[in-house]
């Protein structure tokens, strides 16, 4: 507008605000208190708490994060599983690579000093990995032949490798028997599988009945014991005191802590149920 200004001349300037990044992301694994997501390229970003080092990105003061950083050493992951206090990925060649809390040993890097790792370390044994699972106090991977390994935390039972497995193994054992499983879940202190045949297998901590082998004196189970009912399962998870499996037919079944009706049996199931309990209604679940 030129009005009144006859003969001079006018300057204008615009404002501009910069866009963030646009990041694709593939995968997403959240934590306690921080997640992680995949980038299309490979590349791990992770966002949250990093008072522990669970993002990974180096930084050693503990600030957390309110937007994504990427995650350290320029892996290409194909997988990633958090944790309360780690992270743990898998990268294409299928060597697995975990960050954060090494308190028990649950990096599985053999350092035995607990000290936390600000970005990723690779776990030990020369292992190539199809999957991961963590929890806060172990992790577990099952390698190409189908075989399961574990590390951290195995006191009750969680690593799976037998009595001489009751302690801390800060890198990954190989669990009991000749089990070939086509998947893995853990939960606190304790670990699931499918195997090659659609049979579950549990071991570790059952005092709440989290291992479905229909034992009652909630002994902790120290190598795999086969899951009740001879039920055939295409998938598992492990949640922090039950345990649910999803049948051939897509029916959902679940056992061990109903005190607050995780089973979805009805009121009338009891509050610790032992072996497998159908979830209640016709449905049919994918997942």
């Amino acid at each position: 507008d030129y009005a009144g200004n006859v003969g001079r001349r006018v300057t204008t300037t615009t404002s501009t605000t910069t866009a963030p990044p646009v990041r694709t992301i593939t995968t997403v694994a959240a934590g306690a208190d921080h997640t992680c997501g995949l980038a299309v390229s490979g590349a791990a970003w992770c966002w949250g708490s990093d008072l522990d080092g669970q993002l990974g990105d180096g930084d050693t003061t503990g600030a957390t994060k309110d937007s994504p950083v990427v995650v350290q050493g320029g892996h290409t992951f194909s997988s990633i599983t958090s944790s309360n206090y780690h992270t743990c990925g898998l990268d294409v060649s299928g060597a697995a690579w975990c960050w954060g809390s090494d308190s028990l040993g649950q990096l599985g890097d053999g350092d035995t000093t607990g000290a936390t790792k600000y970005s990723p370390v690779a776990v030990q044994g020369g292992h190539i990995f199809t999957a991961l699972t963590t929890t806060s106090a172990h992790s577990c991977g099952l390698d190409m032949s189908g075989a399961a390994w574990c590390w951290g935390d195995g006191s009750l039972g969680a690593l799976g490798g037998g009595p001489a497995t009751s302690m801390i193994k800060f890198s990954p054992v190989a669990v009991t028997g000749t089990h070939a499983f086509t998947s893995l879940t853990a939960g606190p202190y304790y670990t699931c599988g499918v195997d090659t045949v659609d049979d579950a297998w549990c071991w570790g901590h059952d005092a709440q009945g989290q291992i479905g082998d229909g034992d009652t004196t909630g002994a902790d189970k120290f190598s795999p014991v086969v899951v009740a009912g001879a039920h055939s399962f295409t998938a598992l998870a492990a949640g922090g005191a039950h345990t649910c499996g999803l049948d051939l037919a897509g029916a959902g079944w679940c056992w061990g802590d109903n005190s607050v009706g995780a089973l979805g049996g009805g009121s009338g199931a009891g509050t610790v149920v032992f072996a497998p309990l159908r979830v209640l209604g016709a449905h049919t679940f994918r997942s």
